[in-house]
Formats: structure tokens, C-alpha cells, sequence
């Protein structure tokens, strides 16, 4: 059997577990305002079928359906894609531009950064950076701009921190990379951000800098938009950040070579 699902595009991807539960998605047609998603209960469905028609769709005049036929057929890689079962659920996501991403320039983050992501509880009074700590414009931040724990935070699990590091938020429409300067008090940072440190060949000086205003370019803004989840406030998996690419100078390159 097979089902067909028309969803808003707002909620198409927080119902990916119904889905998921319900059957195998063979197809996904995504137009500008909703989505067809199509089910089936075949266990032998080896690929996915994922149409861009947001183009093909307009508000007074609907589909252009022969078109979009014709392109399909076509497998015009503009709009379709075919990708393995197995690797579209590891994506974990139906949002429509992730798997129509370019192939953008540039270092992925996980190749300059490594994570640094330890479960700690802190005591009353030790220094917190959250979100809001943040700036979206490049700066830097130490423990004189910080607030200390409170009771009501006493049961929640925070990143422990006793080094310079990059601070990137992983909640809302910008990154707000911001560098934390290590000053002999160790810090604890919220889990809705991620920490960065350098690989050890990327440590050479002004490194930091220079990457915090890259995350700040419109070359990351237009990646964002192929990996941000959420139907109202966007947010991001630490595993899409380390993915984002970043565009280094020749001579940034070659210091760290």
C-alpha cells in the first residue's frame, strides 16, 4: 500500500517521526507553501525520491504540472534527487534545500576545530556563558562579562571550560561567534552553544580572529539556509556546524601548513 501525506512546510520536519513510524518514504514533492510526501509499507525501497517544485508553484496560477513532469522525467538535477534509503534516515531531517546543498568552497570547521564537549555540573556561584552572552557582532568576551550560577540552575548539565576558545551559538538566525579569553577561572558554558578549540596545525596567530569574522560572511549565511531546522526559531545540530566551510587566505593557509 501506499499513502500520500499533503503537510505545511512548517511542520513537515517535525513530523519526520510519525512518518518514519508509519512506513518508508519513497517520494517528497516540496512546493512553496506545503509538501506531498509519499508512504509506502514495501520493506525493498532502496532510494528516495526528493523534487524541488517550489519553482514550479504560484500563488494564483498553481502547478505547472507538465513542466515539472517533464523535468522529472528528465532527472533534471536542478529539482530531483535519488538518494540511498539508508542515507536519507541518517540525515534525519525532510527539509527540502539539505539535500540540494552546492558544493560550497572553502575548510570544513572539522577540519580546523575540534569540539570540546564534557558534561559538568557547577556549583552556586561559579561563571556561566549562555546565549545571550553572545554578540553578532565579532568580539570577545572574559570572566569580568559573566554572571554566576544560580540555585535554579543547579541540576542542568553545562560544558566546562579552562581554555581560549570559539563560542558558537547553535540556536537562532546567526552564529554570534564570539572568543572566550581563558583567565585562570574556569567557566561554564551553556549546551545550546558550541565550543570550539584549534587543531594544533590551525593555531598559528590571528587564526581565531579571522575565523570569527568568516562566520560572520554571507559565504556561511548561505549555507545556513541548507541546514537550519526548526519552523519558527532556527537552530542547528553540532554536526552540521562542523560541516560548514569556511574560506581561508592563502597566506592564513600556508602559516598553518
Amino acid at each position: 500500500k501506499r499513502y500520500l501525506f499533503i503537510v505545511s512546510n512548517k511542520q513537515l520536519d517535525r513530523m519526520r517521526h510519525i512518518f518514519y513510524r508509519l512506513g518508508k518514504i519513497e517520494s517528497l514533492f516540496a512546493f512553496k507553501n506545503n509538501s506531498i510526501v509519499s508512504l509506502s509499507n514495501l520493506k525493498n525501497i532502496s532510494n528516495v525520491e526528493l523534487i524541488d517544485a517550489k519553482s514550479y508553484s504560484d500563488l494564483n496560477l498553481g502547478v505547472d504540472i507538465n513542466k515539472l513532469i517533464k523535468d522529472i522525467n528528465k532527472k533534471d538535477r536542478k529539482i530531483y534527487r535519488s538518494i540511498q534509503y539508508e542515507n536519507f534516515i541518517k540525515q534525519n531531517s525532510l527539509s527540502i534545500n539539505r539535500y540540494f546543498q552546492p558544493d560550497f568552497e572553502g575548510y570544513k570547521l572539522s577540519k580546523i576545530f575540534e569540539r570540546i564537549n564534557n558534561n559538568s555540573r557547577p556549583k552556586v556561584g561559579e561563571l556561566l556563558i549562555k546565549i545571550r552572552d553572545l554578540n553578532e557582532i565579532p568580539t570577545t568576551i572574559n570572566t569580568r562579562n559573566l554572571n554566576s550560577q544560580g540555585e535554579e540552575e543547579l541540576n542542568r548539565s553545562f560544558i566546562k571550560i579552562e581554555e581560549s576558545c570559539l563560542l558558537i551559538a547553535k540556536n537562532g538566525d546567526k552564529l554570534k561567534p564570539t572568543i572566550f579569553k581563558f583567565n585562570k577561572t574556569p567557566v561554564y558554558i551553556s549546551k545550546s552553544i558550541l565550543v570550539l578549540k584549534f587543531k594544533k596545525e590551525f593555531e598559528k596567530k590571528n587564526t581565531f580572529e579571522f575565523i570569527q569574522y568568516e562566520l560572520n560572511s554571507q559565504h556561511i549565511f548561505n549555507q545556513l539556509k541548507y541546514i537550519k531546522r526548526g519552523a519558527y526559531i532556527p537552530f542547528y545540530s553540532a554536526k552540521d556546524l562542523m560541516n560548514l566551510k569556511a574560506v581561508i587566505p592563502d597566506e592564513i593557509e600556508s602559516q598553518n601548513r
